[in-house]
């Protein structure tokens, strides 16, 4: 598992968290060599170490391949489970939205996760750097694009993903039968087809046509291409001098023309066809589940037929079913959430299902609250044990044998091994114990087979080792363990053979996989002879205990099940394309070694012999400097120990813009502000922040110049995300200008009114807490203490010497969020939020009222036909106590010029304590409704016009990001105090936002209940 967390792969870069967890206390070491910095739990020294030594291989092949390389020295930190890694933060709190300007200093930041298997860490260690250098590059992070504005890159997500996957690690044999298992199973007409199904795989196999077909540096010189900010639709025209429209359709010809499918039909009529043959002679063999939309990750019956167990999985959710065959019943027994922030799951085994040594319950293994349990349940659903796999950090199989005990493919600390499990004393045993990478076991009595990468004695010794001895070369296979020792099965050190799955038959038969014809094939082997497996073009599963191979097929509300006895062909073995294309390529190099070596002269000149001896001292000097230099080099990158991790600071930002946003909430005291609520005014904005390597520590501060009359704002924030209850402390100094208005009569005790011009300072102090339920929900909790002084400026002898208002408030408050959204397109989702909090307020000064405010927001977004989005919102809040709270209705967020009913001056004997605005209410002015409870009930209809009306492309983002809208808003609000109502008010209206340099801007109009009034302006540095 990689990530890259400057982004995330999503599809349109948004401002939008999701909650984290931390369960793990890690004691982190570094290892600090000059190439590289490696951070690592401590006890995982073999991870740092394989990171250390395959480093510079991977950084010269994707080098190689992408023609650039890492601007800075990199640091990877490495986990050491899949699971282990979605803990941390880094990348939560990465800035999406950058103004202009905005200047970022950071450096190469790589994560890594160790799941069983170092041959797939190193393949994670290239696709690594190569998205390190991808984001960097084409995201803008260096100084001089973000002066010029060139950070957000365009290429489609599935391109850049695939592009990424290529020139890490090249198109390999999963990639291959993925996509030919993808062309079987369904008819393409077109490459936008293929990129639906899956956009990895298509970005993979797009790639890899445009090498054989057009170019050996297509995919590189396609790079050059976008990074100087081409679009893709251009770089690829001018690398292949064909329109993209004609290269999709010449990929579809080229594999369908690969795979022989051009005749294949809809793949639900193929397999009710051969379903209608099938039920002729064997009804029973055929199951037919019906199931919500998703795909199958894995199929498992029990022993004795009865029930089907099996993993759906739906987006960033895995749910594990049991089927009753003869009840025809579906059972839920557990959810698995998946992190929402990472798109690709694939290297995410869990959860595991297998039956109990007995076939009674249901085993489901799966990380929980940082640990792995093996939680067991009947197959109706109830849960009946629980046992936890202590100490170890992940598991690929799992086998329940007698007596408490469970085979485990296990790692811990870098290391994969085979184990068996005691529950009953929670004890491990090792059946291996080494640092080779042992996986799937497969047991029968004494003895079990297992695959590995190990030394093997019977292959060639590799000799001019760094260490001066001679080593084993490492072969890739099938191992037998014997009471002698680990013996070889079917191994090789070829890179792209693999053999692996190994499972024994009732008659003893070894059945495993293969890849040694270029794709992957099943094989069973009985005394020495070996036949291979007719494989079905639908999913498949191979129940060797049964000698049974069960197939499968979806569709959108329904699974159907098969099961047939394994059918072997004795038909000689035919190597598939993408082995005639590797076997291709190779003969091209050893032929242009040949020639380059036959081509070289290896007689020196008369001119040779001449300078020969003037120039071999200077060569022995420089030879020997080089030597030295080398052995330096080799001993920091060899002899470097690992330290304990020091905090220090990997990034910080930089940005200056126009803002008017809030720091704090949005409750002002009624008493201070005169009865009038304050919108922040328009001003120059500078604000900064800085963060640890880790993201556990964040530093924000910014400083506010108002462009009118207005005073200054100050604000600063240290949060800590280290644990799972994060935490922060904060400090807020504001000045507000309140404006003269002569209809306000406020009189102070002595029934002196008050000076028209005023300054209210503030001084507010908080500390915060947020704590996760889960990715989605959380309970956050504030605690303030607000002090306040309206100062009335000295205009005339009588404002001279007069005495401020001041007033003290601890302001508490504690609310609930849930959201579940997903991005589509810029700016538009698609999901539910819903949000519910109370507020209580006491009060140090004047009358020490207590109050309560309760306020509940729900909003639902909905895509309705090619990303055009409804989005509707509901809210309302209620205040009570001694004094309450005003909620004044009307305008948007960020509003640029607040427009305020001048008709509208409040009490000033009015029971209120503290007043707050209410948005988006459209088509009035503020104040146009107001009390102690409201309701408010808006709908926006949002058309992006460039991305489904017009789909073009233009260079510039603001254009294609452009949606129009139209809204309807309906509110009331009342006074309980006094029983007044004020009905209800409707406004109907357009919209058009975007974002430009940055900036979210939206225009709207809005006509007040009918179309015969005039219209209200908004412009907002809102999208809301």
């Amino acid at each position: 598992m990689v990530l890259i967390l400057c982004s995330f792969g999503v599809r349109a870069q948004q401002s939008f968290t999701y909650n984290r967890f931390q369960y793990h206390k890690y004691q982190w070491q570094q290892r600090l060599t000059e190439n590289l910095h490696v951070y690592f739990p401590k006890g995982c020294d073999s991870l740092c170490s394989y990171v250390v030594r395959e480093y510079p291989t991977a950084l010269a092949r994707v080098k190689k391949n992408m023609g650039t390389s890492l601007s800075s020295t990199p640091n990877i930190i490495i986990y050491p489970a899949t699971d282990q890694l979605y803990e941390s933060n880094v990348g939560g709190s990465e800035l999406k939205d950058l103004t202009l300007p905005t200047f970022i200093t950071k450096g190469n930041r790589l994560l890594l996760a160790y799941n069983g298997s170092y041959e797939q860490l190193g393949q994670e260690l290239k696709e690594a750097i190569a998205r390190s250098i991808w984001e960097a590059q084409l995201n803008g992070t260096s100084v001089e694009a973000q002066a010029t504005g060139a950070t957000q890159e365009t290429v489609p997500h599935w391109f850049k993903e695939g592009a990424i996957c290529y020139m890490s690690n090249g198109w390999q044999i999963k990639d291959e039968d993925a996509l030919q298992k993808i062309f079987r199973q369904n008819q393409f007409h077109g490459w936008e087809e293929v990129i639906s199904k899956h956009q990895t795989i298509a970005g993979l196999a797009f790639c890899y046509f445009l090498t054989e077909k057009y170019l050996p540096t297509a995919v590189m010189q396609t790079y050059v291409q976008l990074r100087k900010r081409k679009p893709l639709p251009t770089a690829v025209r001018l690398i292949t001098k064909r329109r993209i429209d004609s290269l999709y359709s010449q990929c579809v010809a080229y594999y369908q023309a690969r795979f022989n499918v051009r005749n294949v039909m809809n793949v639900g009529n193929v397999f009710l066809d051969s379903l209608k043959q099938k039920n002729a002679n064997a009804k029973e063999q055929t199951i037919a589940v019906k199931h919500v939309n998703g795909r199958i990750l894995q199929i498992l019956p029990d022993a004795k037929n009865e029930y089907i167990a099996y993993v759906l999985s739906t987006p960033f959710t895995r749910t594990v079913y049991t089927y009753n065959i003869k009840t025809k019943a579906t059972r839920k027994q557990i959810n698995y959430n998946l992190p929402p922030w990472i798109n690709d799951h694939s290297d995410n085994l869990y959860p595991i299902i297998s039956w109990s040594a007995n076939g009674k319950e249901l085993l489901v293994t799966l990380p929980e609250k940082g640990k792995l349990v093996v939680k067991h349940y009947d197959p109706n659903g109830g849960f009946v044990d629980r046992n936890t796999l202590n100490g170890t950090d992940g598991i690929s199989t799992i086998q329940e044998l007698k007596d408490n005990q469970f085979l485990l493919s296990a790692w811990r600390n870098g290391e994969s091994d085979i184990v068996l499990f005691n529950d009953r004393k929670d004890k491990y045993k090792p059946l291996t114990n080494d640092t080779y990478d042992d996986r799937s076991p497969a047991i029968s009595g004494d003895e079990f087979y297992f695959s590995s990468n190990r030394p093997d004695s019977n292959r060639t010794k590799k000799r001019n080792n760094p260490n001066g001895k001679d080593t084993l070369v490492n072969a890739q296979g099938i191992y037998k363990r014997m009471d002698k020792g680990i013996l070889p099965v079917h191994t090789d050190t070829i890179p792209y053979i693999h053999y692996d799955q190994p499972q024994l038959l009732a008659d003893g038969s070894l059945l495993y996989s293969s890849t040694e014809n270029g794709t992957l094939q099943y094989f069973i082997e009985t005394g020495g002879e070996r036949k291979i497996i007719a494989q079905p073009k639908d999913n498949f599963f191979i129940n060797a205990a049964k000698h049974q191979m069960i197939t499968w097929t979806t569709t959108k509300d329904s699974l159907f099940i098969n099961s047939d006895s394994i059918r072997t062909i004795n038909s000689e073995n035919k190597i598939a394309p993408w082995l005639v294309d590797y076997n291709a390529r190779a003969a091209a190099r050893a032929k242009e070694d040949s020639i380059l070596k036959a081509a070289r002269d290896d007689k020196p000149s008369f001119l040779d012999g001449v300078l020969k001896a003037a120039n071999q001292a200077s060569d022995s000097k420089s030879d020997s400097a080089k030597h030295k230099a080398k052995g330096q080099k080799n001993k920091i990158a060899n002899d470097s120990a690992a330290s304990p991790y020091v905090l220090q600071l990997y990034s910080a930002y930089f940005s200056a813009q126009v803002n008017n946003d809030y720091y704090i909430n949005r409750y002002q005291p009624y008493l201070n502000y005169q009865g009038q609520f304050k919108f922040p005014e328009i001003g120059g904005m500078a604000q900064g922040g800085f963060s640890d390597l880790f993201e556990n520590h964040h530093f924000t501060v910014a400083y506010r110049i108002p462009a009118g009359t207005e005073g200054s704002t100050f604000f600063i924030r240290y949060r800590n995300t280290k644990r799972k209850l994060d935490w922060g402390v904060a400090y807020y100094r504001n000045v507000d200008d309140l404006k003269p208005d002569p209809k306000r009569n406020w009189i102070d005790e002595t029934g002196n009114p008050y000076p028209n011009a005023a300054k209210v300072k503030t001084h507010y102090y908080e500390l915060s807490a947020s704590y996760p339920l889960s990715y989605y929900s959380k309970f956050d909790f504030t605690t303030a203490l607000r002090e306040d002084r309206t100062v009335f400026l000295a205009t005339d002898e009588y404002s001279l010497t007069y005495p401020a208002i001041k007033s003290l408030w601890s302001i508490n408050a504690l609310s609930y969020e849930l959201k579940k959204l997903r991005p589509t397109l810029p700016n538009l989702y698609k999901g539910f939020t819903a949000k519910a909090g109370i507020d209580l307020f006491k009060g140090f000064t004047q009358e020490q009222s207590a109050l309560t405010g309760c306020t509940a927001q729900f909003s639902y977004h909905q895509p309705i036909y090619k990303y055009i989005t409804l989005v509707t919102r509901l809210q309302g809040g209620y205040s009570g106590g001694d004094h309450k709270v005003l909620y004044t209705l009307g305008g948007v967020d960020n509003n640029v010029a607040p427009k305020i009913d001048s008709n509208v001056h409040f009490a000033q004997n009015a029971p209120y304590a503290f007043t707050t605005l209410v948005t988006p209410f459209r088509g009035y002015y503020q104040n146009s409704l107001y009390g102690n409870e409201y309701a408010v009930f808006n709908a926006d209809l949002y058309f992006p016009v460039f991305q489904t009306l017009i789909p073009i492309e233009t260079p510039l983002s603001s254009i294609n990001n452009l949606q129009l809208g139209i809204f309807s808003d309906i509110a009331t609000a009342k006074e309980t105090w006094n029983d007044t109502k004020q009905g209800f008010k409707t406004a109907y209206g357009l919209s058009a936002r975007t974002t430009l340099a940055g900036y979210p801007i939206s225009v709207q109009v809005g006509w007040p209940g009918t179309f015969s009034k005039e219209p209200v302006w908004y412009l907002g540095l809102s999208l809301k």
